[in-house]
Order: structure tokens, then C-alpha cells, then sequence
């Protein structure tokens, strides 16, 4: 009983003696209780400034970076839907290029068969030009739509049939035949024992009913199939058929009867049981109404040649003039420029077909489109330039008041620590909100150099501004007063003034003063009213609290001006 006792009043007694004790702390003797505050102090400087913010981003390729396949549609000249495929690169993914190099060779699939097209096109017009004219191919640039449409003979000949009288509309599709009397073609028949001595390219002798001499024919083709004779009417025997070529002597016509021999060497070895019968001329020629349409009317301004008349090749016949032949020639000229262009057109693109670089820079990636159809203004790959690149950065709406546009950056890069490149910012606009803070994305192009690559980590700086030589004092000395910018100056008889001032930049550490202060100054940062009652000031320079440990401490104005007591 006696121990417990004891103990309760151990207990006590420590209790109270530590209550004593903490209650001594905080209520001090009255005469220890200073007379006023001790300030703490800093002087007015004078130094440089640089004011701005911190962000970063990565690196990304400038616009316009796109590797795009050409579009090579020309619908102009019916030059479209051109299949494209890659068929080699040229180029490497990190690669350096310039503007214009080729980087892909292309292949097409149905380009050739525009062309082929194209071809087929110009030539059925130029041979349509050139048979309504009675022209070759070559001579239709000498064609002029306003001299009408003169029609020349096709071949050399004898006219026959001519249609055409001057003055009236050419209606008939015939004008006119023109038959070329200096070659025959004969047909005859021949037996089977005939026939197995002779072939084609064989020379024979003739010799016309009612003429005299023999002249020269060569077989130029035998039917190997044989067919009933019929020649009287009975078809008792198998004939076979040929044709023979011959020089008109002069007067030999269509329907004459001639005797044919074969040759062994310059004698006459065989005459054929039948007679050939001369089927018609060599060559012969109609001589066509290229207007003959209902909408096209024609007027024969011109005749130019008679019936039975003999012609050469090319000679004028008659010609043609009329609002719808101007029509139907100038038409014609204009389709056939339209074919030629869309040929050039057509292997223009045959020999270019590539895929060049849209700028100078490295290829970044080349997208998997091997062995896929292309179309043009396909984007299959991407090239930066290293020299001028973007960084889109993230602030708050603390930092953002002090970024403008146009404003200069500093950027590191961290994989290139030692090198620094110059920024701008292009544009500021409101991006996202997180967790009730609002977002802002700053846009700064970077000029680089060909070390950048996108997706490097850069660090940007954002210069708002520079002050070189100018009054700085601590950021912690002011504050606001009746709305304006106010330190507390602590004169040399102790005492403290307050001071409207102009301030200017201000970073995390120091504000410039504008106007309002002079240099050495002594501007208060923090006072003894912001302790408790029981601490003191320490005597170097701040105003962190200490034990009461004598009267004599912390009194007084510093020499130095950095803690200071009023009187």
C-alpha cells in the first residue's frame, strides 16, 4: 500500500513540474519582453533578371511532311484511274533526302493500255481524215478547214460512175469509181491432173480471145479444195480454182476469154483444158461521200474531173464546201491534236513514274503498302525536317499569363545534353482540364539541326522577358496595398516606411522595381510580431526563432542592416 502510494506521488510531481515547465516557456518575465519587433532585412540590388517557364514535350516533324503518291488523273485528256504499285525503294527509313529525289519507283498495270488506246484512237481519225481528203496519213497537218473538203483519187485509174455536178448538194454515197485498167485478174479452173503440176508463184503464158501473141501471168492463188464443175451444167467432174495476175496489154477488159499454158523452161509444156476469163482490174477503188449523213450537207463547189477520165494517185476529183464540212473537218483536227496530246500526256507519266520527296529532311517511316494498289495523293510515308521541328508542351494557367506568342524558347535536348537550340512560340490555346485544372498547349517550333529525330524528350525554357543592369529586391518584401505593389524600408534611425513601388519582371526568387526605390536600400522580408512571445531573433541575418538567453541579445540596429529592433 505504502509502495503505491509512493507512486501516485512520483507521478504528480512530474506532472506538475512539467506543466510548470511549459508554462515558464511561453509567458516570459516581464522584464524580458522586448520593446518592439526586430525585422529582417535585404538590401536593393542591382543585377539581371530573366523571367520565364519551364515545360516540355517531344519533338515532332513540321507540316507538310507527307510522302504522297503523285495524282496523275488528267481528265482533260481522259488520263485517269492509273493502277499504281511500288515496285522498288529507293530510299530508307533515317535517311537524309532533298526536295525532289526520287524515293519510290512505281510500276502501272493498265497505264500501257491507255496508250494502246490512245494509238488506236488517233489512227482510226487520221485514216478517217485522211480518206475523206484522199490523202496519206502523213500530209493532214497541210489541211486547211476553210478551203472545204477537196476529195483526190486513192489510186491511179480510169473514172467511172462520177456522181458530182457543181453547184448542187452531193447526195449519192458513190461519187464516183476509179479503176486501175493496168492490172487483170484472171480466173480459171483446172482438172486434178492440171492441177498437181502447177502452184502458186508459177509463171504461164496467155493468150486473149481475138488478140494475137502471148503475154505474161503469174498464178497468185489455188484452192486445194476441190468442187463439181459445173461450167455445163452437169457437175460430172471435180475442177479446182486459181487466180492469175497479168499487165494489161491495153485493151483487154472484164468478161474476155484467154488460153493459158504452163512453161518448162522457155517452152510451152501444157494448155489448160478450160479457158480463164478475166474477173475484173487489178486494183479498184470507190470513191466515197464522206458526208453523206442526214445532219451533213455538202454543195460541190467544184468538178474537177469527167467521167472515163484517167487519173493518177492524189489528183483532185471534185471539192466540198459547206457550214457542215467546216464543222466536220476542224472536229476531226481537234480530236486528233486531243489523241496525240494524251499519248505525250500518257508517256510523260510512263517515264515518271515516281515518288519524289515533298522537302528536304529524313524519312521517318515508310507505311506497308508492298504488293497493295496505289491511288494518287496516297499517303505512304513521312520526312521531317531535323532543322525545323515542333514541340507541343503542356502549362497551367499560372504560367500560361506569362507566355505570348512569338515569345523565344530555349530548348535541350536530353539525348543531346550539351547542345541548345532556339524556339518560338507559334500558338497558345486551351487544351484539356485535369482534376480541376485547366490546361494549356503551347506550340513552339523549334530550328534544329540534322541531329534532332522525333520523339526526343525536349526541355523548353519560354523567355518573358529580360532585364539587364536593373533593381531587384526578394519576392517575400512585397505585398499588396490599397491594390498596389508595397514594401516596408527600414530607415537608419530604426524606424519603417512604407513605399508604393512600380514593379516590373518577377521570377520565383526577386521582383524588379521600376520606380520607387534606389539601389542599397534595405527592404524589411519578415519581422519578430511573426513569432511566439517566448523566442527570440537569432542574430544571423533571419528571423528564425531561439531560446530566451539573455537581455542583451538581438538588440539594437545591425551594423550590417540585416536585423534591426525599433527603438
Amino acid at each position: 500500500m505504502f509502495k503505491k502510494i509512493i507512486s501516485i506521488a512520483l507521478i504528480l510531481a512530474l506532472v506538475f513540474a512539467g506543466g510548470f515547465w511549459t508554462a515558464k516557456q511561453l509567458v516570459t518575465e516581464s522584464e524580458d519582453v522586448d520593446t518592439g519587433p526586430v525585422y529582417s532585412t535585404k538590401p536593393v540590388i542591382k543585377e539581371d533578371i530573366s523571367v520565364g517557364v519551364n515545360t516540355s514535350g517531344q519533338l515532332n516533324a513540321s507540316d507538310n511532311g507527307r510522302i504522297r503518291v503523285p495524282d496523275y488523273d488528267d481528265w482533260e485528256h481522259d488520263i485517269y484511274d492509273i493502277q499504281l504499285k511500288v515496285e522498288e525503294y529507293l530510299a530508307e527509313e533515317g535517311d537524309s533526302v532533298v526536295k525532289g529525289q526520287k524515293l519510290i519507283r512505281l510500276s502501272s498495270t493498265n497505264l500501257l493500255e491507255k496508250i494502246e488506246k490512245f494509238e488506236d484512237e488517233l489512227s482510226n481519225e487520221q485514216e478517217r481524215l485522211s480518206s475523206m481528203f484522199g490523202i496519206k496519213k502523213s500530209e493532214i497537218d497541210s489541211i486547211n478547214p476553210y478551203d472545204g473538203i477537196i476529195i483526190k483519187a486513192p489510186i491511179a485509174g480510169k473514172i467511172t460512175n462520177l456522181s458530182a455536178e457543181e453547184g448542187l448538194e452531193l447526195k449519192s454515197s458513190l461519187i464516183a469509181k476509179i479503176v486501175d485498167t493496168n492490172k487483170l485478174i484472171i480466173e480459171f479452173k483446172v482438172t486434178k491432173p492440171e492441177f498437181e503440176k502447177i502452184k502458186e508463184g508459177q509463171k504461164v503464158k496467155l493468150n486473149y480471145t481475138g488478140f494475137e501473141g502471148y503475154y505474161d501471168g503469174e498464178i497468185t492463188s489455188l484452192n486445194e479444195n476441190p468442187v463439181p464443175d459445173e461450167g455445163e451444167g452437169y457437175g460430172t467432174t471435180y475442177v479446182y480454182w486459181g487466180e492469175i495476175e497479168a499487165d494489161n496489154p491495153g485493151l483487154i477488159q472484164p468478161g474476155m476469154e484467154m488460153l493459158i499454158s504452163t512453161l518448162n523452161g522457155d517452152n510451152f509444156d501444157t494448155t489448160f483444158y478450160n479457158k480463164g476469163k478475166v474477173e475484173s482490174y487489178g486494183d479498184e477503188k470507190n470513191v466515197n461521200n464522206v458526208m453523206a449523213t442526214e445532219d451533213n450537207k455538202a454543195i460541190v463547189t467544184e468538178v474537177y474531173v469527167k467521167d472515163n477520165a484517167v487519173v493518177e494517185e492524189g489528183d483532185p476529183l471534185i471539192k466540198l464546201a459547206s457550214a457542215s464540212v467546216l464543222n466536220t473537218i476542224e472536229r476531226s483536227i481537234e480530236r486528233i491534236d486531243m489523241y496525240k496530246t494524251s499519248i505525250e500526256k500518257a508517256y510523260e507519266i510512263k517515264d515518271n513514274l515516281f515518288v519524289t520527296a515533298p522537302m528536304d529532311g529524313i524519312i521517318s517511316k515508310w507505311d506497308n503498302v508492298s504488293g497493295d494498289d496505289l491511288w494518287g495523293s496516297q499517303s505512304i510515308g513521312s520526312v521531317f525536317n531535323p532543322n525545323d521541328m515542333i514541340v507541343y508542351a503542356q502549362v497551367d494557367d499560372l504560367d500560361v499569363i506569362n507566355i505570348k506568342q512569338d515569345s523565344k524558347v530555349v530548348v535541350t535536348i536530353d539525348a543531346l545534353p550539351n547542345e541548345k537550340f532556339e524556339g518560338v512560340v507559334k500558338r497558345i490555346s486551351q487544351n484539356r482540364t485535369e482534376n480541376g485544372i485547366i490546361k494549356y498547349s503551347v506550340e513552339i517550333r523549334v530550328s534544329g539541326s540534322g541531329k534532332l529525330r522525333e520523339g526526343m524528350q525536349a526541355n523548353c525554357f519560354i523567355d518573358a522577358g529580360h532585364s539587364e543592369d536593373t533593381l531587384l529586391i526578394p519576392i517575400e518584401a512585397v505585398y499588396e496595398d490599397e491594390g498596389k505593389p508595397t514594401v516596408d524600408v527600414l530607415k537608419e534611425d530604426g524606424t519603417v516606411e512604407k513605399v508604393k513601388i512600380k514593379d516590373g519582371l518577377m521570377n520565383d526568387m526577386y521582383v524588379e522595381v521600376v520606380e520607387g526605390l534606389e539601389e542599397g536600400q534595405l527592404v524589411v522580408t519578415g519581422s519578430s510580431s511573426d513569432i511566439l512571445p517566448s523566442e527570440h531573433i537569432k542574430g544571423d541575418d533571419t528571423l528564425m526563432p531561439t531560446e530566451n538567453k539573455g537581455d542583451d541579445e538581438n538588440k539594437g540596429i545591425d551594423k550590417n542592416g540585416d536585423s534591426n529592433k525599433s527603438e
